[in-house]
């Protein structure tokens, strides 16, 4: 095997300003071998400041990067404090990432372990390549990309401040279905200064994820916004026992939601909602189910298909008024006889090419509800050949 780099108790202070190639990480202070090319790194106990781009790149696999001091000064896109690529088994814990201006961590990799860290970050209008402005995004505390697999994120402090350009505590992009990452025990906060409007906070968002996130008992705080779903959407993620609360500058209005799904029509591409359940949510003071926005759907057509369990009722009573998707799942309550069906006209809104947001009317949709052998526990399965995916699972301690 081949020995990897070891940086100990040591410091960088760059002085770099002008970079050839960001897509080279050509800004970072160390970058460490080829893809899997070198074995066994070890960067920690040392502090890195300034430079224009990102802290610490690892390529290797069985490599540590722990009780660091970072804090670059970014004016170039990938700019994150440390970044992992490729793997498999790399650990960063026990840093302090804290970016004058730039991105957290970026665990994208194959068992990558992100853990005990404090990440504070915020970035400037000064991107080079924005025409000194901020990136499409802002920043982003820790971001999971579409090599993130099998990965870890836990017990991690994490602050994106949208004082200037956008930010969001834990961001996903792309990521595959059945990658098994897990996101937990972590508190995330998305904060905005007060009387400031400038950039948009988030605590969580996701564009062109397929699944493979499971995200368990963390604490989200947000000034302003929580879930939010970009144009991409999102598919087979769940949330499980979280608490989402406001922050200490809660901005009201525009952008101010719990849940927004902002995803649409590309060129066919499939960037509809599916299967993103929420279990067991605590939600703290600022927040509440009706404050969701959006629901735009794709051109397929399809309902959005999101799920609440634990205390949450479901309205299907036979014959009435169009009920809209949230409605379906937040209002009202369930009969509790067995196998009954009802045709119930449902909304679907979607996203065109040309138009956002466009509602139709199914009053033919079929909805077949079983309660299961489990008490206090029923399905909800959407039976209709318009509708691809409509799923939603009540458990626990809900009025059954």
């Amino acid at each position: 095997s081949k020995t990897g780099l070891h940086f100990v108790n040591s410091h960088s202070n760059s002085k770099v300003t002008e970079i050839t190639n960001r897509h080279q990480f050509d800004g970072t202070h160390i970058h460490s071998g080829g893809t899997g090319s070198v074995f066994f790194n070890s960067i920690h106990d040392s502090t890195f400041t300034g430079g224009p781009q990102a802290g610490v790149l690892v390529d290797g696999s069985d490599s540590q990067i722990f009780n660091n001091d970072i804090s670059q000064n970014a004016s170039y896109t990938n700019d994150f404090s440390i970044v992992t690529r490729a793997g498999p088994r790399i650990d960063v814990y026990g840093n302090n990432v804290h970016p004058q201006s730039g991105r957290g961590i970026i665990p994208n990799g194959d068992y990558i372990h992100v853990f005990d860290n404090i990440v504070n970050v915020t970035a400037l209008p000064n991107n080079v390549e924005y025409g000194g402005g901020c990136q499409p995004g802002g920043v982003y505390g820790i971001q999971l990309e579409d090599q993130t697999t099998h990965s870890l994120i836990f017990d991690n402090h994490v602050t994106a401040r949208a004082d200037h350009c956008d930010s969001t505590g834990i961001r996903a992009t792309n990521t595959a279905n059945n990658t098994r990452n897990i996101v937990f025990n972590n508190q995330v906060s998305a904060s905005k200064t007060a009387g400031n409007n400038r950039g948009i906070a988030r605590a969580v968002s996701f564009t062109a994820v397929q699944g493979g996130i499971t995200f368990y008992r963390n604490k989200f705080l947000t000034d302003q916004m929580g879930i939010d779903v970009d144009w991409g959407g999102v598919k087979n993620v769940r949330f499980i026992q979280e608490n989402i609360s406001a922050g200490n500058n809660p901005v009201s209005g525009s952008n101010s939601y719990l849940l927004r799904f902002n995803n649409g029509s590309d060129n066919g591409a499939d960037n509809a909602v599916r299967n993103l359940e929420f279990e067991d949510i605590t939600l703290g003071t600022g927040m509440n189910w009706n404050n969701v926005q959006g629901f735009n759907q794709s051109g397929f057509r399809e309902p959005v298909s999101y799920s609440l369990t634990h205390g949450v009722n479901i309205s299907v009573t036979n014959g009435s008024s169009p009920l809209q998707d949230s409605q379906l799942i937040l209002n009202g309550n369930v009969s509790t006889a067995a196998n009954k069906s009802f045709s119930i006209p449902i909304d679907r809104r979607f996203n065109t090419e040309t138009v956002d947001r466009v509602i139709e009317t199914d009053p033919l949709s079929q909805l077949s509800i079983t309660r299961k052998g489990v008490a206090k526990s029923i399905l909800i399965t959407d039976t209709s050949s318009g509708f691809k995916s409509l799923q939603c699972t009540i458990t626990g301690k809900s009025s059954l």
